[in-house]
């Protein structure tokens, strides 16, 4: 008697007990994650994910500072609006670098020695 082939996305010989229980990936709505594609994806996002985050955080921060500033020399509300203004700044320069980092690493023929994306500093890998 032959066993059934395994569902798609799932190696030959290898059940979806196996794969939901292994380290190299998990069974996530029917394909394994563990797969090229998946994987490239998951690692893309994971990437440039914390870019809203970032914005969020630069706008509270600039809106703290314009806050404090304000307390210190007075002028308000102008100083807490420069310092939303001052954040929201930051945020699309850390979009804008983002992109360029990618459109700069996604030009064909580019070797890509290392990991791509941005470095824990803010600075390029490679």
């Amino acid at each position: 008697m032959q066993s059934a082939a395994p569902p798609p996305g799932l190696p030959p010989g290898s059940s979806p007990e196996e794969s939901s229980c292994s380290t190299s990936g998990a069974v996530v709505g029917g394909a394994v994650s563990g797969d090229d594609g998946t994987r490239a994806m998951w690692r893309a996002a994971s990437r440039f994910s914390y870019v809203g985050i970032f914005f969020g955080v630069a706008v509270v921060v600039g809106w703290l500072g314009g806050s404090w500033l304000e307390r210190r020399v007075g002028g308000a509300p102008w100083v807490s609006l420069g310092g939303v203004l001052f954040g929201i700044a930051a945020g699309f320069r850390e979009l804008f670098r983002i992109a360029r980092f990618v459109t700069d690493h996604s030009k064909p023929g580019h070797a890509r020695p290392g990991p791509v994306g941005p470095g824990p500093t803010g600075g390029a890998r490679d």
